[in-house]
């Protein structure tokens, strides 16, 4: 009789751990950017030029207009980020590329948190509990 244990299957294979990952980094940002979207000026530095090193998140709500679903119209927001200079020039960098540096920047932090947490699940988890068979591998009495 073997001690191997059989092969794993289901959450423990890579796609099983990868589509709740990326599941739970996408809610994250879009959490995250919605609550404080200036976050998105950390990515200053890789989207701005040595000309226009400010940048600054706009927020832009308009009106879409009254359709036949809605009578009333409807409001929507849009952002931006927008790479400025001292003397007021400005260069639109648009969102998605510093929502896609955001994602990229959170899944490098999370990733090392991610495999400690499973290292030390995995380690409690295979520690011989108080019943559980000896260390040794000798007689129990």
């Amino acid at each position: 009789m073997s001690d191997r244990r059989p092969p794993r299957h289901g959450w423990r294979t890579l796609p099983g751990l990868l589509l709740p990952g990326l599941v739970a980094l996408v809610v994250l940002v879009v959490l995250s950017t919605t609550v404080w979207p200036g976050q998105a000026t950390v990515t200053r530095h890789v989207l701005c030029d040595d000309a226009r090193p400010d940048a600054f998140v706009l927020y832009e709500e308009y009106d879409t207009g009254a359709t036949i679903e809605s009578p009333r119209g409807s409001t929507s927001i849009r952002f931006t980020m927008q790479c400025v200079s001292a003397d007021g020039r400005t260069e639109d960098v648009g969102w998605l590329r510093p929502v896609a540096l955001v994602a990229a920047l959170y899944a490098v932090l999370a990733i090392p948190v991610v495999v400690v947490a499973r290292l030390v699940l995995r380690r409690r988890r295979d520690r011989p509990g108080p019943d559980g068979p000896p260390i040794s591998g000798g007689p129990v009495s």
